[in-house]
């Protein structure tokens, strides 16, 4: 059976992050008998979830190439004119990047595209872009744009596009607590001696990581015991390393490198608090979080940044606490106030439970998603 839509992303499983879970599961909810996907070669195959797409694969450049990555899109160009396209109906284009194909389509077939926007490649046009003159030429064009959040949402309409050509479409989650940890008291808050800290991230400055450890210098200085685990890697990691040798927390801070995902529920399980302190560098920024929804399900306060779109992923003082990323001290503060008070601890991991299971599950996005097929 032929797809009537087509996803065509520089960003997908079984490459690890959060747009690329988003992306997957934007198009569970098109549902596979309706959406085929052509992405580039997955070189990182860090998650292995259900191959139910049907999936087109062209590109030769990985992530660590930086800009040059991005020429994949002329790779996915090649593939698109490839694959009979002028049977799909619809394009979704899973960043601005890879709207080059939905524009191409639409100038040579007539098929409608539309752009689905993160925030950080958006934010880049705000400042010196040398690709802003090609993007702009895509977000003339598109039939329609789908942001992962308020802020990214604005973001657009800053670049001049009506707001009734964006819907927002909240990230969301499928990640569920494994039988065999449903009834792990490690899920349940409870009072603490030593304060479990995680984070899961991508090792880069825009994540903050070097912000949490210097903060936890402080932390440990006041006298307060903790051990705080980092999943992820990237190519900060020796310059976290010294960090922590010079803040004396080599026995306090364990980098546990990429692991599956089986390994990060159990982490999240087993964790006390979940802390991201995203922050804008180089004009990147985090348009959303869904590692703070993550954390959620399994009961966990979380603290993040008040950069970006962060603060729809957080109720500040209810399933979580929002803090300036550049003030140290305010981190510091905040971690130790969560420490030293186990019911509001305890109170915000479950309202943060409660919210994910209420509103960020992908069926609480079906009705959205459905009535933007029917419109286009």
């Amino acid at each position: 059976m032929k797809q009537k839509y087509l996803l065509v992303t520089l960003d997908f499983p079984p490459e690890p992050g959060g747009i690329q879970n988003y992306l997957y599961n934007f198009c569970g909810v098109v549902g596979a008998q309706n959406i085929a996907v052509l992405k580039t070669r997955a070189f990182n195959k860090g998650q292995m979830l259900p191959e139910i797409f049907n999936v087109y694969e062209s590109g030769f450049l990985k992530k660590n190439k930086g800009k040059l990555f991005k020429l994949n899109v002329l790779f996915l160009l090649w593939k698109f004119f490839k694959i009979n396209p002028r049977d799909f109906r619809l394009i979704f284009c899973g960043n601005i990047y890879a709207g080059a194909v939905g524009f191409f389509a639409y100038l040579l077939l007539g098929i409608n595209y539309i752009v689905i926007a993160h925030g950080g490649e958006i934010k880049k046009m705000h400042h010196w872009d040398v690709f802003k003159p090609i993007k702009m030429i895509i977000i003339k064009y598109a039939k329609g744009f789908v942001s992962n959040s308020q802020y990214t949402k604005n973001l657009l309409v800053n670049l001049g596009i009506p707001a009734d050509k964006i819907l927002k479409i909240l990230p969301a989650t499928n990640l569920k607590i494994p039988e065999e940890l449903k009834n792990d008291s490690m899920i349940e808050q409870r009072s603490i001696k030593v304060l479990k800290l995680l984070t899961i991230a991508r090792l880069v400055p825009t994540k903050g990581v070097d912000i949490v450890i210097r903060s936890l210098k402080i932390v440990k200085d006041r006298g307060f015991q903790f051990k705080y685990d980092i999943i992820g890697d990237g190519p900060q990691r020796s310059e976290l390393n010294q960090i922590v040798e010079d803040a004396g927390l080599q026995n306090r801070v364990v980098f546990c490198g990429p692991i599956s995902e089986e390994k990060k529920t159990q982490y999240l399980a087993g964790c006390d608090l979940f802390i991201l302190l995203s922050r804008e560098t180089n004009f990147s920024v985090e348009g959303f979080g869904i590692v703070f929804i993550e954390a959620g399900i399994f009961g966990k306060p979380v603290i993040g940044s008040t950069i970006g779109g962060v603060s729809e992923a957080i109720v500040h003082r209810s399933t979580g606490l929002l803090v300036s990323p550049e003030n140290i001290e305010e981190v510091a503060n905040t971690i130790i106030s969560l420490i030293k008070n186990d019911d509001l601890r305890i109170k915000m991991g479950h309202a943060n439970r409660v919210r994910v299971e209420q509103e960020f599950r992908w069926e609480h996005r079906r009705p959205i998603i459905e009535r933007l097929l029917q419109q286009t």
